[in-house]
């Protein structure tokens, strides 16, 4: 009837699994952006930016990325809009917080495994 000890074998067995898993995909992350790198060195120095593959071709490409969006950005933002106005900027920050803080919460029964 008690399937409590088979639930813990099979969780804590899972949860081996997945923190096996996990630390392979750091190495390989780590390995693939060290490649990465070398690649993107040696795709400079030639004429072509692009190579031809097995199932299509690899290009060098400039991607500009969107700098992170921030509360502090936001108010910078909010006071140079209400020039004259700072306590107008501050309340509106305030309000804007007051909701990311209301709405955003969220919780949930969860399991967390502490190996000694």
């Amino acid at each position: 009837m008690n399937k409590l000890p088979e639930n813990i074998i099979v969780w804590i067995s899972e949860n081996n699994n997945i923190e096996s898993l996990r630390l392979q995909l750091k190495e390989m992350t780590e390995t693939h952006r060290i490649s990465t790198d070398k690649l993107i060195l040696e795709l400079k120095k030639t004429e072509n930016r692009s190579l031809k593959i097995s199932d299509g071709y690899i290009q060098l490409e400039t991607e500009n990325k969107a700098s992170s969006f921030s509360l502090k950005k936001l108010q910078e933002i909010m006071e140079e809009y209400f020039e004259d106005e700072k306590n107008r900027a501050s309340e509106c920050m305030e309000f804007i917080k007051s909701r990311i803080n209301s709405s955003c919460t969220e919780s949930k029964e969860v399991i967390k495994r502490y190996k000694l």
